[in-house]
């Protein structure tokens, strides 16, 4: 076995209800796995908001789009209102977790 450090970065998704289990369950088995000497350290675990993935659509999208740079300009902006009027095929995977009103108004019908 060679002595060389190596560095890994993982990235998972758990959704809903399951992600505090998810994340428990991962340090879980970090802490085991350090304590066996797999590994010699690692960071704490930090939770990426779901504006990462809208922001990862919101790119793909632009990226297709003949005035995708002002749909970018928009979105950065937050103005929300203005993509669903001037680019109506946009996926509504751009607005999950980014728009704030979308997210009240979900909050309001629960």
């Amino acid at each position: 076995m060679s002595n060389d450090l190596m560095e890994f970065s993982v990235l998972i998704t758990a959704h809903g209800d399951s992600s505090k289990d998810a994340a428990d369950a991962i340090n879980q088995g970090l802490c085991a796995a350090q304590q066996a000497g797999f590994i010699e350290s690692w960071s704490d675990l930090e939770c990426v908001a779901e504006t990462s993935d809208a922001a990862c659509a919101a790119i793909a999208f632009a990226l297709k789009d003949l005035f995708g740079m002002e749909f970018l300009r928009c979105w950065n902006d937050g103005d929300f209102d203005s993509i669903r009027r001037e680019w109506p095929n946009a996926p509504e995977e751009v607005f999950n977790g980014a728009d704030t009103q979308l997210l009240s108004s979900i909050d309001e019908d629960h």
